[in-house]
């Protein structure tokens, strides 16, 4: 499993699509266009390779009007969306609003369109349409839409990781090679959640394989188990992207010693954060071996190979980005306030990073830069701060 944060795969794309209160008759009508459309599968059993490494998130090619396009499944996505750059859609059938995890809301035409995964039809299903450039710009990711819950609950769905395939069907997959499996709860039909516990309390977590992470709690959550929130270690600058933007939060990081499923799959040894959002379990335990999501049963399993006793980190402890000022610069946009970066602050320019000269660097060059530091421990790194420059080396993995 590489080190740093920035396989970055999808820094919240996790878009809680909610609904106003103010008309419950529109809301339901909205709910039921979402919720609608259906699949016809080609035979009991159907699978497609998934692209890339999952730790890029889960893409695979589908097919509209005669054209292939790669797509991001993501489960905390309550409604699909296809890039805007995609013209031929139809006409939008209503508007939703719609807010992400930190509570920035915007309206959007809702469309249904038809799609295949393979040779299998997937019909009248609702997307809305966001400009997906920033995802490429800010993460070197390069997906034409995403496939949301309202979507993936129609079926049921099988992640093999050493064959690169998810298996995919409307009958349920069995446990065999799997632990026993957990039961799945439904926010608004629409935000698959399953429960955690620990000796002094039990919350829900949204199922997100858009979250490159491991375990994301709120400090609502985190304070109903300890008191020592304020006492975590606690980091600086900008450690998510949405589809909008990136997101300054106050984020903290710890271990919880007994925090685990009802089935007894423990998760003591997984770093977690906390921030001001909603509760998610990110792709760093939901990937971390095979996996079921029998969605129409509402189950999930994970393979019996996940490593459950290794130290497994966020892979949050130094993030770079494109400068806000010049899209040929970098900079620091988040770090862990410990003692090996007590010098550093957000917005530091970035010069050099081993071998790398970055002072103009190209857009292909960040993107190689991002893979090399996925699979470095250690990186030295020249930073200029105004005209003072200085080396760090950074540690990626404490």
């Amino acid at each position: 499993m590489y080190k740093i944060f920035f396989s970055l795969a999808v820094f919240l794309f996790s878009l809680n699509f909610v609904f106003s209160q103010n008309d419950l008759q529109d809301n339901n009508k909205e709910l039921e266009t979402i919720l609608g459309g259906y699949v016809l599968l080609n035979n009991e059993l159907e699978s497609i390779d998934f692209l890339n490494e999952l730790d890029n998130g889960l893409q695979i090619k589908i097919v509209i009007n005669d054209k292939e396009y790669i797509f991001l499944l993501d489960t905390a996505s309550s409604v699909s969306i296809i890039n805007n750059n995609i013209k031929e859609i139809g006409r939008p059938v209503s508007k939703i609003m719609v807010v992400d995890n930190f509570g920035n809301e915007s309206e959007k035409d809702l469309y249904l369109l038809d799609f295949k995964i393979g040779q299998n039809v997937f019909k009248d299903f609702a997307f809305i349409q966001k400009n997906l450039s920033g995802i490429n710009y800010n993460t070197c990711l390069n997906i034409d839409g995403i496939i949301g819950i309202n979507i993936l609950k129609k079926l049921n769905w099988k992640i093999v990781k050493n064959e690169k395939k998810i298996f995919f069907s409307k009958k349920e997959f069995d446990y065999n090679n799997f632990y026993e499996p957990t039961s799945i709860k439904w926010f608004n039909n629409l935000i698959p959640l399953i429960e955690l516990n620990t000796k002094s309390s039990n919350f829900y977590l949204a199922i997100d394989t858009g979250y490159f992470g491991t375990i994301k709690l709120s400090e609502e959550n985190y304070n109903l188990i300890n008191d020592n929130y304020k006492k975590l270690i606690k980091g600086s600058g900008q450690a998510f992207f949405s589809i909008e933007k990136s997101i300054k939060t106050e984020l903290r990081k710890t271990f919880i010693n007994d925090l685990s499923l009802k089935n007894g799959l423990n998760f003591s040894n997984y770093e977690i954060v906390i921030d001001n959002s909603k509760p998610i379990i990110g792709q760093k335990i939901l990937f971390n071996d095979n996996l079921i999501l029998n969605f129409l049963t509402s189950e999930i399993s994970f393979g019996k190979k996940i490593n459950i006793d290794k130290n497994e980190s966020n892979d949050l402890n130094f993030k770079i980005c494109k400068s806000s000022k010049n899209d040929n610069e970098i900079e620091v946009c988040f770090f862990w306030n410990s003692d090996n970066n007590k010098n550093l602050k957000v917005g530091d320019r970035i010069l050099k990073i081993d071998s790398f000269n970055t002072e103009n660097i190209s857009h292909n060059d960040y993107c190689e830069l991002l893979n090399y530091i996925k699979k470095r421990e250690v990186i030295s790194v020249i930073f200029q701060r105004g005209k003072k420059q200085f080396t760090n080396n950074i540690i990626l993995t404490e």
